[in-house]
């Protein structure tokens, strides 16, 4: 908790890797649906910074590292007397906690046997023309939530 003379201070920012993630799934939301939509090969998403082997478990981690958020929620909280203020708390947390779901996802991904993969691939269609559009979630509801409380953090 911090002392009652201690002035918080913005102490985060947003993740780059955050960033290149979030704008790289908007990219690869919109082909994709425009591929499907022309009954085209559709690329699988692969992220930025994996060199693309499946079975390098420990390999698929660096397109989701979260170092940087984490190291910028633990130097809002590190100190009592130069606390980080609740903005940093809230933006360090989304950014770890969408790059880890991402992970998850991805992983997941490699899961599924071909008789199961139809149906979902149908059903995504529309989820990812929304995700593919310049004012989709990922852009307006992710990327600006996060740039918006880091704005408001800072006074």
């Amino acid at each position: 908790m911090a002392e009652n003379n201690a002035n918080p201070t913005k102490k985060s920012d947003i993740d780059p890797n955050f960033e290149k993630q979030i704008n790289a799934r908007q990219d690869d939301a919109k082909q994709e649906e425009r591929a499907r939509k022309r009954n085209e090969q559709v690329h699988w998403m692969t992220p930025t910074d994996w060199q693309g082997d499946p079975f390098d478990w420990n390999g698929m981690k660096a397109p989701f590292n979260r170092d940087k958020a984490n190291s910028d929620y633990e130097a809002a909280v590190d100190d009592p007397k130069s606390p980080g203020n609740s903005g940093d708390l809230v933006a360090t947390t989304t950014q770890i906690d969408y790059l880890a779901c991402m992970e998850r996802a991805f992983r997941a991904r490699h899961t599924y046997g071909a008789h199961q993969f139809c149906r979902p691939v149908a059903q995504s269609l529309g989820r990812k023309k929304g995700h593919g559009h310049a004012k989709g979630p990922f852009k307006q509801s992710v990327l600006q939530y996060v740039r918006d409380v880091l704005k408001q953090a800072s006074g």
